[in-house]
């Protein structure tokens, strides 16, 4: 089952890694350590991780235009991510309901087939019955032919 996508956290805990270890933490970093994510995913929340770093670090203040900016692409994002994290759900809810309801129909496919089958066995064993009654009169005639013929012979 595949994930529900990458989250802000997930980024900011792998470029915070990445920076820990000595690396300047890029996209194809990020997406590496975290083994998942798409570039389009990563861009936003590396550049606001950046954006944080550099304000925590350098006690850097934003003019209001950078500031406005940041707001948007957090607005953006956090509009954009419920739908996508609820569309991926879907994607993955669906899969194994798809295969529950396919595997339901194959379950009736073979119980009538049992059903069938049963009554096949059924049938044969009748047959087979008949058949075993056959065979014993067949050796109980041949058994009485061969005495006539004894008898006729000793004539």
């Amino acid at each position: 089952m595949g994930r529900l996508g990458i989250s802000y956290s997930d980024v900011a805990n792998a470029a915070s890694e990445l920076k820990n270890q000595g690396f300047n933490p890029t996209v194809d970093g990020v997406r590496s350590l975290l083994g998942t994510g798409s570039k389009s995913t990563i861009v936003p929340y590396l550049r606001q991780w950046r954006a944080i770093q550099a304000v925590n670090q350098e006690g850097q203040i934003f003019s209001s235009s950078e500031l406005l900016s940041l707001i948007r692409s957090l607005y953006e994002r956090l509009q954009e991510e419920p739908g996508t994290i609820a569309g991926n759900f879907k994607k993955q809810i669906s899969k194994p309901l798809n295969t529950n309801l396919q595997l339901s129909k194959r379950l009736e496919e073979v119980e009538t087939e049992k059903q069938y089958l049963q009554k096949e066995i059924i049938a044969l064993k009748a047959q087979l019955a008949l058949s075993e009654k056959e065979k014993l009169y067949l050796i109980e005639e041949k058994t009485n032919l061969r005495e006539e013929l004894k008898e006729l012979s000793k004539i």
